[in-house]
Formats: structure tokens, C-alpha cells, sequence
């Protein structure tokens, strides 16, 4: 069986920690531990576990399931909540197994926190500056940007860090409060771990911070008719298709999670921010670096869409384009190869698209059937 044990809250200089002691029967006592800056030391409450149980339960799960909650969770999640996410994580796969909850549980509900907080991740990648953008254009703004640390920068810290300043300037000029957080989830999951199970310990990490965000907007990847969404991948649990029911499983009575994008295909995203001035100096997609490489599948695949969308140029100061202004022919095709995900998007805008002119469009579409005709005759001889 697990504990999880009343925790200690730590301050040192400009941040603050808040230490939970796990316990495993027969094995040596480990520490989960969530740091931020000490303006939000009364959200990391010492009486209360939501956060840390919802970012756990995978890891729970897959060591048998049991486990005892000492400090209170909320109702909602008591009730309603693990429940959901039990049964979703026993649907993955018979290697995860059925959460118990042992002992006596104390259940109390948050106090309410007086204003209206709306948090959205930072990544400044084409998916939250979208749901920045719309929200903005909704008049319901983003008051909180959030900068997480569990498993997404591949155990880099100088990716981290470097991609977590340009989250601080962005919202110091778009008058936004920054919160970042750092955790020791990757010593539960490492990363293969986070790749699977991401959506818990997004939103445990988010619940961390009791009631900090009233609400919180989620933004995914792919739009609701996407294959990702629709065909399960058995190397990636969580992805896609089950985060909109697992975010419904972590909401309590003070944080709601909100999905946006699940009716956006990404070339609709990317023309939305196009036309979001911010996002010209603030776009950060790339897969390998803090600054865009300009040559990474996540690069091409932008790339393409905005040159495409007849964009790009609003965007020569975040992206390398010495690559693509070698062969813009050249480059679109090796995007589209290198994108499955997304390839028939790209494939779509290039019919409509001014950018190219026919003959372009011509000498594209042999090289595209050229180089997928030699991807499948060399998959065929392996």
C-alpha cells in the first residue's frame, strides 16, 4: 500500500516547496515535492492533497493501486472524481490496476477564493497562443500564465529555463501574471512516463496550487475529428482522445478545466494567431531548442502553414529561414513527410494557397509522390 503523508512547506529566499513524504509498504520512504515562487506560498496548502493524488495515480495505479490519503481532498474529487479516473486507467490496460482508498478519508471542500483567475499553459507554442488569443478576442483574458515542470522539457534544464523566460516576458508584456512551478514527477514517471500520462500530472500539478486558477484552459493538440483523436495509440495512453474525460475527473469545487481547440484543425490555429500581433515576437514551437531551429518536424509543419497562409513574414523574427529560403519546394515536402499528424492539413492549404505559383505546386507534387514512393519502397525492403 501507498501513504501519502501530511507534507512540510519550505521557504528559501524567493520560492517555496512543499515536501509530500510517499510511502510504500517494503519500500524506502520517497519525496514529492512541487517549488514556486513564494508570492504564492498560501496556495501550497499542507492540509490538502488533491493535487498531488491526481498527479500520482498513474504511478499509483501501476503499483497496485492502493492507497491511503492523509491530508483532505476535495469532495467532488472524492466522489465523482477518482472514480472516473479509476476507470479509465484500469481501460488502458491490465497492467494498471483498480485505486483503493484505504483508511479513513477526510473530505472537506476548499474555501473559495475571493476574484476570477483563468490560467493557460505557456509553452507559446501554436496551441496556447490560439486559446490566448481567442479568449482575448472573447474578452474573457488569460489573468495567468502557467510555466510547468513535469516531464515535457526531456530532463533539459537549459531547454527549461531558457523556454521559461520567454514565458516571463511574454507575460510581463501582455500584462499577465507568471506562475511556474518545478516538481520531482519525473522521479515517479520519468519521461516516457509523462508521455503516456500527461494529463495527470498536468492537472495534479495544477491542483497543487489549491484554487489559484478558478478556471484553467486546457489546450489540445488535435481538433475532435483528428485520427489522433478517434484511433488510440498503445505507445501514448492519455493522448488525445482521453484528455477532455480526464480533466472532467480532476475539477473541484474551486478549479474547472476547460478544453480549447477541439474544434480548430492546427492550419485554422495557426491563421488565428497570424493574426495575433503578440504572437509575431512570442511563437516558440521547436522540438530541439529554445529559439526555433527552423529544420525540426514542429518547425517545418509551422513553417509551411504560415508560408502557405501567405503569414510567414510576420514571423521572420522567431524562425530560422535561412532552410527554408534555400528550397521553399523542398522544405514544404520534407515538412509534409515529416508531419504525419498533420500532413493532410498542410496538403490541404496548398490547392488554395497564392504563395506558390502552378508551376511550383507541379514541381511539389511530383517530388512530394517521389520521395513517398522511396519511403515505401525502403520501409518494404526492411
Amino acid at each position: 500500500m501507498i501513504t501519502i503523508d501530511h507534507p512540510s512547506v519550505q521557504t528559501e529566499g524567493e520560492t517555496v516547496t512543499i515536501f509530500y513524504p510517499i510511502l510504500q509498504d517494503g519500500q524506502a520512504p520517497r519525496t514529492l515535492s512541487f517549488t514556486v515562487d513564494s508570492r504564492f506560498r498560501d496556495f501550497l496548502d499542507p492540509r490538502r492533497a488533491d493535487g498531488v493524488l491526481v498527479a500520482l495515480l498513474p504511478w499509483i495505479s501501476q503499483q497496485g493501486g492502493q492507497v491511503r490519503v492523509l491530508p483532505a481532498i476535495s469532495p467532488r474529487l472524492y466522489h465523482f472524481g477518482i472514480r472516473l479516473l479509476a476507470h479509465i486507467l484500469t481501460g488502458i490496460g491490465s497492467f494498471l490496476k483498480p485505486i483503493r482508498l484505504a483508511g479513513e478519508v477526510r473530505v472537506e471542500a476548499l474555501p473559495s477564493i475571493p476574484g476570477f483567475r483563468i490560467g493557460t499553459g505557456g509553452s507559446l507554442g501554436v496551441d496556447s497562443l490560439c486559446t490566448i488569443a481567442e479568449l482575448e478576442k472573447a474578452n474573457t483574458p488569460v489573468t495567468h500564465l502557467f510555466h510547468n515542470n513535469c516531464g515535457s522539457h526531456w530532463g533539459s534544464r537549459e531547454l527549461l529555463d531558457g523556454r521559461r523566460e520567454l514565458c516571463r516576458k511574454f507575460a510581463v508584456e501582455q500584462h499577465k501574471e507568471f506562475v511556474w512551478m518545478d516538481s520531482t514527477l519525473s522521479d515517479f514517471y520519468g519521461n516516457e512516463g509523462y508521455l503516456n500520462f500527461f494529463p495527470f500530472l498536468d492537472a495534479g500539478s495544477i491542483l497543487t496550487l489549491n484554487g489559484l486558477f478558478s478556471s484553467y484552459y486546457y489546450s489540445t493538440s488535435c481538433e475532435i475529428n483528428h485520427p489522433s483523436f478517434t484511433r488510440r495509440d498503445k505507445t501514448e495512453y492519455c493522448a488525445f482522445h482521453l484528455e477532455s474525460h480526464i480533466l472532467q475527473g480532476c475539477e473541484t469545487e474551486t478549479t474547472r478545466f476547460q478544453m480549447h481547440g477541439l474544434d480548430l484543425t492546427r492550419s485554422r490555429k495557426t491563421a488565428i494567431i497570424a493574426d495575433y500581433p503578440p504572437a509575431y515576437e512570442a511563437l516558440n514551437v521547436c522540438l530541439e531548442r529554445v529559439e526555433n531551429c527552423g529544420r525540426c518536424a514542429k518547425c517545418r509543419r509551422t513553417i509551411s502553414q504560415l508560408f502557405l497562409l501567405e503569414k510567414l513574414s510576420l514571423f521572420s523574427g522567431v524562425f530560422n529561414l535561412a532552410p527554408f529560403r534555400k528550397d521553399p519546394v523542398r522544405f514544404l515536402v520534407l515538412s509534409m513527410l515529416q508531419d504525419p499528424h498533420f500532413r493532410k492539413e498542410t496538403e490541404s492549404l496548398i490547392p488554395i494557397s497564392n504563395a506558390l505559383t502552378q508551376q511550383e505546386k507541379h514541381r511539389l507534387c511530383l517530388l512530394y509522390l517521389r520521395k513517398r514512393l522511396s519511403q515505401s519502397f525502403q520501409r518494404s525492403r526492411h
